[in-house]
């Protein structure tokens, strides 16, 4: 599979459900502990911008790199669409 085939493939779900986790319950920890440092402000609002843009990088980095790990075709997608009363 190409990286052209492989870009148009979203991640696996399992990933995206960990990815939202991740970013709702990473970033808001870090922060926090960046502000408990008592550094002063314009060092503390560097390192929260640079912690929390890198941060979502890496995780959607990753995603990307497990694209096309699941197979999509029309019947994945839509499995009735050729049956579409369910009944065999």
């Amino acid at each position: 599979m190409g990286i052209k085939e492989n870009m148009s493939n979203p991640a696996p779900s399992w990933w995206r459900k960990l990815e939202n986790g991740l970013l709702v319950i990473i970033i808001p920890s870090a922060l926090l502990i960046i502000e408990g440092w008592d550094l002063n402000e314009e060092i503390s609002n560097k390192a929260m911008l640079i912690i929390s843009v890198g941060l979502t990088a890496v995780v959607k980095f990753i995603g990307m790199m497990l694209r096309g790990a699941e197979v999509y075709s029309a019947k994945t997608v839509n499995p009735d669409k050729e049956n579409p009363g369910g009944k065999g």
